[in-house]
């Protein structure tokens, strides 16, 4: 689903120059080599315009074993808002089982206090074949999911409260009658925030990446 650049028939394009055969015969043969469909859309007629031509060249299409295997559907063509290209929508079932988001590895986990010892401790454990190696990682891996789960989670929400109380010990020493205690709170929290920021950010940078 998405952006082909491409339509497949005569009638996906209107008020521009008149679809030539040689533009759609490569896509469609793909549809065809590889028994691929459509899906039906509703909605928006056409998916991309610069307000003069209007083109059908998003789409979503799908084989066989979808027609067989998933219940009738249809893809949504919203309302395009800031873009030139309409976004396209599937409803899929709606009380879907939730089995969880795949564990990913983040670097931030290598600074926390336990990593080395669980690493060193699984290791110094028996690697004689394949099959041990693959234990031993599944094991590490469930131990980084609990790191990441005590430690890790709400990052940005940390960042916020961080924030937040460092601008309340700001706001506390505008006098120049601050307590001397306070520069500390003051140290330590910009040190915290600084540290969980940090934290965000390579969580974020390895988000963009994936």
């Amino acid at each position: 689903m998405g952006d082909f650049n491409a339509v497949l028939d005569k009638e996906d394009r209107v008020n521009g120059t008149e679809i030539q055969d040689n533009e759609i015969k490569n896509f469609r043969a793909l549809t065809e080599d590889c028994r691929l469909n459509e899906l039906r859309t509703v909605g928006r007629t056409y998916t991309w315009t610069n307000n003069h031509v209007f083109s059908r060249i998003d789409g979503a299409i799908v084989n066989a074993h979808w027609m067989m295997n998933m219940p009738p559907l249809q893809v949504c063509v919203m309302d395009p808002q800031f873009s030139d290209h309409s976004p396209l929508c599937i409803a899929v079932k709606a009380g879907m089982e939730y089995k969880g988001r795949p564990f990913k590895f983040f670097n931030c986990l290598t600074e926390h206090p336990e990593f080395e010892q669980i690493i060193s401790r699984r290791w110094e454990n028996e690697n004689r074949n394949m099959k041990d190696i693959w234990c031993n990682l599944k094991q590490i891996k469930e131990e980084m999911k609990s790191i990441n789960k005590r430690a890790f989670s709400n990052t940005t929400k940390k960042v916020q409260k961080l924030r937040e109380n460092l601008a309340n010990i700001q706001a506390q020493m505008r006098t120049t009658n601050t307590a001397a205690d306070m520069f500390d709170v003051e140290r330590n929290t910009k040190h915290q925030l600084e540290k969980w920021s940090n934290i965000e950010e390579s969580i974020y940078k390895q988000r963009s990446r994936i």
